[in-house]
């Protein structure tokens, strides 16, 4: 057993959590943002990242609400709010990844996709989001609304996923990512622990302060500039993780499969393979 320092909710405390993870274990977390501040108020570094390394700042006025289901969670009204990461590290090009959030949209979906998370820099960047109501183009073409999407700025926007997420209520979502050029189905998509189809794809690397939740903020032509509706617990891994491991994912931060809602903010630990905590801290 190793102990392990995760930062509770208010981001002033620290608590030591004690997790059975296997040194050989591949998946790596990147940065955690539950979004659960009690108020955000657009001070530096007050959106906390579990590990302590890349604690975003709210932009635009972005706020945290109350939720039902969650408690405190990050809120955007669709018009210039986001999370802006701080931090810095940075994902090799080419590089696998895994990226999990909870998302509750509004049912207010413009002709361009609502951005969930983006990252890179204009003409080197990649838009993880849902697809928008209008355009020629897959991320935002007829039939593309609510439907997951990645858009490489250069190579252009990746088939829709196969599953759509419902507008006004919170859904699971995940794209894995295995790295390569245009390896066969190294872009996968899930829905609610759901594989959402998969396919051949390439994305940038870039520096993880680089990242915005919520947000779009290096242009392009299939995203909109900000999320509209609620956000919770997202989660970057350097991995592309597996069918099994997004499911435990899913079932850990599902409240309706945990005693204690709003427990799994620090204390996931999915176990992988019988002995792999998949969510942890650095270091091993």
């Amino acid at each position: 057993m190793r102990n392990v320092s995760y930062r509770l909710i208010s981001g002033t405390i620290l608590a030591a959590a004690s997790l059975l993870m296997a040194c050989n274990a591949k998946a790596q977390l990147v940065a955690s943002w539950q979004l659960n501040q009690a108020s955000w108020s657009g001070a530096t570094g007050e959106v906390l990242d579990v590990t302590g390394n890349h604690d975003g700042t709210a932009v635009g006025g972005a706020q945290t609400v109350y939720d039902t289901t969650f408690g405190q969670v990050g809120s955007f009204n669709g018009s210039g709010q986001y999370v802006s990461v701080g931090g810095s590290g940075s994902l090799a090009y080419n590089g696998a990844r895994t990226i999990v959030a909870w998302v509750d949209p509004t049912s207010n979906m413009g002709f361009y996709g609502m951005p969930i998370v983006t990252g890179g820099a204009t003409s080197a960047g990649d838009f993880f989001g849902l697809g928008g109501t209008g355009g020629s183009d897959s991320a935002y073409g007829s039939g593309a609304a609510y439907h997951l999407y990645v858009d490489s700025w250069y190579y252009g926007p990746s088939p829709i996923s196969t599953i759509a997420v419902t507008p006004n209520q919170w859904n699971f979502v995940a794209i894995t990512y295995s790295g390569g050029f245009f390896n066969s189905n190294s872009l996968n998509y899930y829905v609610n622990g759901a594989a959402a189809g998969s396919t051949a794809y390439q994305m940038y690397g870039y520096n993880t302060d680089t990242y915005t939740i919520g947000g779009n903020i290096i242009g392009g032509t299939s995203t909109a500039g900000s999320f509209d509706g609620m956000m919770h617990d997202v989660s970057i891994y350097d991995t592309a993780l597996t069918p099994s491991q997004i499911t435990a994912l899913y079932n850990s931060t599902n409240t309706a499969n945990t005693p204690e809602p709003g427990a799994f903010a620090l204390l996931i630990g999915a176990a992988v393979s019988g002995t792999a905590a998949i969510r942890r801290k650095r270091n091993c």
